[in-house]
């Protein structure tokens, strides 16, 4: 997508790196956690470089190179990493299996689409997300398409977004002509069900029990306005319908935080740090930050964290009846992306490689 390209190249002027600066370099930017295998961590770069690395990124080793730049997160399974390439206007694309254990490529599939989100794995089957491609569901032996899916009868479907599994669903979120979320039947692809969205729904979706939750806006990077108000929806599976749809001062591409299985914490572009409730709609305030929040807040310590995309980690404990600022530091870079803990270890995205906190 056009907003997540934006994301990738902005960029202000920091300093204060730490030791790991020289492999932070060589690695560039990045939106996307590592994932971790034995002893060792795997990540992609922007530039679509697929690097091993240890926990604390001293050094680095380039392990694979896709044909064009990637978005796409990583999926481990079983040894193997999927993952995707191409950007909001690629349609001509390869998605790749790398097996960790021999360090080659298993295999590379030619796709007509981009694959900017992470394909889901499952014991027989990948289902990926193909952008204008609409989504497809390889056999995960044979490497052959079972089924694809490029529109339903109330419009074209571009997928962007990971397929999340339901019982036997596989639902996604459609952007542009069909606006909406549709489920799918697991075995052949045939439509269960769709529920149509007022506006595009450009986060990540995640599940908590049968409520599948996400956002939506009709905002783009490229314009600049962080003003630009979102949607926070809630579908419900099991009775097929939306029961949540909330409208917030701002927005986020990726994925609300699930706190609880009731609550989710948003970190918006206007700044505000807060939390919903998923059965209800109910908003919590938290704090706020002076410059727009571009990655995902996360739990540290057991307090409530966000960094804004200059740079600055605010973090929020939680009291009886309100939330009181407990840290705050300038890390001073530019922070975008999906922020993660590992053993201990949060890793956040920047331009330079991760960032790390303990």
């Amino acid at each position: 997508m056009k907003f997540l390209l934006g994301l990738i190249f902005l960029s202000i002027t920091g300093h204060g790196f730490t030791a790991t600066t020289e492999v932070r370099s060589q690695i560039g930017p990045l939106i996307n956690p590592p994932v971790v295998s034995g002893k060792d961590l795997y990540l992609l770069a922007t530039t679509g470089v697929l690097y091993q690395t240890d926990p604390l990124i001293t050094k680095t080793k380039v392990l694979f190179q896709t044909k064009i730049n990637s978005i796409c997160p990583l999926t481990l399974k079983d040894s193997v990493l999927y993952f995707g390439e191409g950007l909001h206007d690629d349609i001509k694309t390869e998605f790749y299996a790398y097996d960790l254990k021999e360090q080659k490529l298993k295999f590379s599939l030619p796709q007509e689409g981009h694959i900017e989100r992470a394909p889901l794995v499952t014991a027989e089957k990948i289902f990926v997300g193909l952008g204008p491609g609409g989504i497809a569901a390889i056999d995960l032996k044979s490497q052959k398409v079972l089924w694809s899916k490029k529109k339903i009868e109330e419009g074209d479907l571009h997928i962007d977004s990971t397929p999340v599994s339901y019982k036997n669903m596989i639902c996604i979120a459609s952007v542009y002509t069909y606006k909406g979320v549709v489920c799918l039947n697991e075995k052949n692809g045939e439509k269960v069900f769709a529920v149509a969205l007022d506006k595009n729904p450009k986060s990540e979706i995640r599940l908590s029990g049968n409520l599948l939750f996400g956002m939506s806006t009709e905002a783009t990077i490229m314009d600049n306005n962080w003003k630009t108000p979102s949607s926070l929806y809630v579908i419900d599976l099991d009775k097929n319908k939306k029961t949540v749809d909330i409208s917030l001062r701002g927005y986020n591409f990726f994925a609300p935080t699930l706190t609880s299985a009731q609550e989710v914490f948003l970190g918006l572009s206007t700044g505000d740090m807060i939390l919903v409730n998923l059965t209800n709609g109910g908003i919590t305030f938290i704090g706020e930050m002076k410059a727009p929040i571009a990655s995902t807040p996360f739990i540290r310590h057991g307090f409530y964290c966000a960094t804004s995309i200059e740079g600055r980690l605010r973090c929020y404990q939680r009291g009886k009846d309100e939330f009181k600022l407990a840290e705050e530091q300038e890390l001073q870079e530019v922070i975008t992306g999906v922020v993660s803990s590992i053993n201990g270890n949060f890793y956040i995205p920047t331009r330079t490689g991760h960032r790390l906190l303990q």
